[in-house]
């Protein structure tokens, strides 16, 4: 039977109608995971089996998932990309069904990727999304009693500039993106604006007129931070604009959606007023029913969570699981020990380090290594590079938690140090981040926030990451050789900010998605901010 959903928001109502049935097919899904994974292969070969890459492998005579992994090769994108332009131009090469969207991964070493996504790949993501939704209500009803802010970017620069602002993440949502958009606080229309200074501003202006934001659903748990650096230091020119906005230059999209802000605008400046009032800002008198941020917490996301908690007191930070631009591979789940994998979403292969790839369905507690994904939007057997470890089980589905990106490394002279092993050795709670320095001296600099650390405590830090990396035996040999010089610290004003700037600039990333590793190849960091007059003393 359906959940009863006791909820008095109309649009929550609907949405939940939808989403809930979502989440018991997932349920029995993952009491018989083999089924549903073996049911998802077929399908995905079935309705495949005219494009090129199905005529090319047979997939007409493709029986089982062993033969499939024995004649379908492991991919990365440089293999598909010109297979996956073409497809975008309409022609069937890796999937039967059009383009109906794509979408632009942030590419934390390459420029942006751009995954296309036919009806059947959509589909796959609402598997996941809805019972992650419906789960999540059932437990935290208090979520369903406000609005929601999914993250929107800008689309005026970059490679997102080619996304266009007609789907948004609602496309996601299929028949539910009517719903989605009546419970949104910001208007699709604030991702129309071409520079990432006003879409900030116009972004914390609706997110202070929303009295009851109650979910937040990002990336990065770094997203939030700009805006509500803004929030803070412009306070004054954000509450003036909510009093009288007609006074400022508004962008010609946002006419309609300040108008029907109403007397909201005018309660939003009293409320940002009052919780400004003690010179930071305070958000529990900006969003009183604001109860829970979904993002990354795992993997090189999970130094910055702790950070995101302190200013977001009173709120529950929660994994998002491992979605992906290309995939969705885990969801979060109430009761499950982690991320549950999305057993309906994709089929899942986990590639071990001795080469043995294995179905979802012979996988063991303590596994680990990369996922492989064939997805329905034209995706077989990708190598996501994203690496995971087998925590448990969710009835008899896999949980997983991710480790970090596999093969990141960065060699300057044989010491081999990966994002993982990097991660492990930062700092919690500090934003920071470890590159190569730019000029001839052979060292890391390890990139800090000036905010959160003083010169002499950002020298410390530097110090036992240096050590930490001595466990490392390469780092520990190249280090006694004299090749590699100690670890420096260099604090960054506003690091979290300027780095998504930069990553939106060099790599096309999307600003909601940009990632920032623990371990950045990059030579370039400190030229950039010192071009910027970023570097504190």
């Amino acid at each position: 039977m359906p959940t009863q959903w006791p909820i008095p928001h109309p649009a929550w109502q609907r949405l939940l109608a939808i989403a809930d049935p979502y989440r018991q097919a997932f349920e029995g899904d993952c009491d018989e995971p083999r089924r549903a994974q073996e049911h998802f292969l077929r399908q995905a070969l079935e309705i495949n089996r005219e494009t090129d890459i199905g005529r090319r492998h047979d997939f007409a005579s493709l029986t089982d998932p062993a033969a499939y992994a024995e004649r379908i090769p492991l991919v990365r994108y440089p293999d598909i990309e010109t297979d996956l332009a073409a497809w975008r131009a309409g022609v069937s090469t890796v999937c039967a069904e059009p383009v109906i969207a794509t979408e632009w991964t942030s590419g934390s070493t390459r420029e942006a990727k751009a995954i296309p996504y036919g009806e059947a790949g959509l589909e796959d993501f609402r598997r996941a999304l809805f019972p992650w939704l419906a789960d999540l209500c059932r437990h935290v009803p208090a979520v369903a009693a406000g609005s929601v802010y999914w993250a929107l970017s800008p689309t005026g620069t970059g490679a997102f500039a080619e996304r266009g602002a007609a789907g948004n993440d609602a496309v996601y949502f299929g028949p539910a993106a009517p719903h989605l958009v009546a419970l949104s606080a910001m208007p699709l229309a604030v991702s129309l604006l071409d520079t990432v200074a006003a879409w900030r501003f116009w972004t914390c202006l609706f997110l202070a007129a929303c009295e009851d934001l109650a979910l937040v659903s990002i990336w990065s748990p770094t997203f939030l931070h700009p805006l509500l650096d803004t929030l803070e230091q412009e306070a004054e020119r954000v509450i003036d604009c909510l009093d009288s906005p007609w006074r400022h230059r508004v962008p010609a999209p946002l006419a309609e959606p300040l108008r029907q802000l109403g007397t909201r605008g005018s309660r939003g400046a009293r409320r940002l007023r009052a919780a400004v009032a003690a010179g930071r800002l305070d958000p529990r008198i900006l969003w009183p029913k604001l109860v829970r941020v979904s993002c990354w917490t795992h993997g090189a996301a999970a130094r910055y969570v702790a950070a995101l908690s302190r200013r977001l007191p009173g709120v529950t930070v929660e994994p998002k699981g491992l979605l992906s631009t290309e995939a969705a591979v885990s969801i979060p789940l109430h009761d499950a020990p982690a991320p549950v994998a999305a057993v309906a979403s994709a089929f899942l292969e986990l590639c071990r380090d001795d080469g043995v790839c294995l179905p979802l369905w012979e996988w063991h507690e303590g596994d680990e290594g990369v996922i492989v994904v064939t997805t329905r939007s034209g995706l077989w057997r990708y190598d996501t590079r994203d690496r995971v470890r087998v925590v448990g089980f969710w009835r008899n589905a896999p949980c997983l938690v991710f480790l970090g990106r596999a093969g990141h490394q960065v060699d300057l002279c044989g010491e081999k140090l990966d994002e993982v092993l990097v991660g492990q050795r930062l700092p919690p709670g500090l934003d920071a981040f470890l590159a190569p320095d730019g000029a001839e001296a052979r060292r890391y600099l390890l990139f800090l926030d000036a905010r959160q650390v003083t010169a002499d405590g950002a020298t410390a830090v530097a110090t036992r990451i240096d050590a930490a990396l001595r466990e490392i035996v390469h780092y520990r040999h190249a280090r006694e050789l004299g090749q590699l010089d100690a670890v420096a610290a260099v604090r960054v004003a506003g690091l979290m900010a300027t780095v998504a700037r930069r990553g939106r600039e060099h790599r096309g990333a999307p600003l909601s998605a940009v990632k920032t590793p623990a371990l950045d190849g990059d030579t370039g960091w400190l030229a950039y901010f010192v071009e910027r007059d970023a570097i504190e003393d």
